[in-house]
């Protein structure tokens, strides 16, 4: 029999495995334009740490649903359907996603409130110290976005937050590789660019609002006013971070044109403005669902009437 290997002999075949997985990434990077560096650069922590929070969104969803399948509460609801299926596991697959979802905009939220106050976008030398809790936000907000696009997204076909994901996840993963900033823009400019990735992320703090919505909506019978509160404060947070946050953002990188064309990378500048144009446009089109039966009926629930017995 083939005798088991001995530690160098391992030790070898595992770098042997990450020397050909490198030489991928090397060969792959310059089809990826600047965020290829993170492809060939000698920084793959952090891209391993956007696989291993991926993979806790992965296993936080999953833990979420045993734990909704399990709770009196929720499973009484799901008993609703047809044990099995597909209503059932969509109601668990809803609710998991919207838990782990509300983590992780309470996470950014504070970490980005965390990076505007330590930074000054026009200093011309790199915030180590917001870089590195950015950084960090970065490869938690990355792994939640391929995490709940194979835990919610395709399972159950979200067309619109499967984009949502994508464009947030192309336009700010490359914030937290050292290598991708300095591709990006001139090294002053590097402090801007993660002041802007920073601000637009202030609008996941709304969504903290619309997952309590959410939530009451699933257990409250009748109108209480800490729905209304609630509410209120999700329209004021969504007007004030999204509606017109975002237009302050917009003006900023504009201003910034020039800047980006004397260092080559004006095609940087317009993808930070696609961006955020897209992401605006997506904001107004989720206002206008929220709002389509006036605000009114967005704020109050309406006691259902009662049918008069014959």
């Amino acid at each position: 029999p083939r005798a088991m290997p001995t530690p160098r002999e391992a030790g070898t075949g595992m770098a042997a495995v990450a020397d050909a997985l490198r030489g991928a990434a090397v060969a792959a990077a310059p089809y990826f334009g600047p965020w290829g560096r993170m492809l060939d650069d000698d920084d793959e922590a952090y891209e391993l740490g956007i696989l291993c929070w991926a993979l806790v969104v992965v296993m936080g969803n999953l833990v979420a649903r045993k734990i909704a399948a399990q709770s009196v509460t929720w499973a009484g609801r799901a008993k609703a359907y047809p044990r099995g299926s597909a209503k059932e596991n969509t109601s668990y697959i809803v609710v998991a996603s919207t838990a782990v979802g509300y983590l992780h905009a309470t996470f950014v939220t504070v970490m980005a409130a965390r990076v505007l106050m330590r930074l000054d976008p026009s200093e011309p030398e790199l915030n180590e110290e917001a870089f590195g809790i950015w950084r960090g936000a970065m490869q938690v907000s990355m792994g939640f976005f391929i995490g709940d696009i194979f835990m919610y997204c395709l399972p159950l076909g979200d067309h619109p937050i499967t984009s949502h994901h994508v464009v947030l996840f192309s336009s700010h993963v490359g914030v937290g590789s050292r290598a991708v900033m300095h591709a990006l823009a001139p090294p002053h400019l590097s402090n801007f660019i993660m002041w802007a990735s920073a601000a637009g992320y202030l609008c996941e703090g709304s969504n903290l609002f619309l997952n309590n919505r959410w939530f009451m909506l699933q257990f409250l019978k009748e109108h209480r006013p800490l729905y209304l509160l609630n509410n209120i404060l999700l329209l004021l947070a969504y007007l004030a971070s999204r509606v017109v946050w975002f237009p302050y953002i917009m003006h900023k990188v504009y201003e910034q044109q020039e800047a980006f064309a004397e260092g080559g990378h004006l095609m940087i500048w317009y993808f930070m403005l696609t961006g955020y144009v897209l992401t605006l446009l997506m904001s107004l089109m989720w206002l206008q669902l929220m709002l389509k039966n006036g605000v009114a009926a967005f704020v109050v629930i309406k006691a259902k009437s009662k049918k008069k017995s014959s």
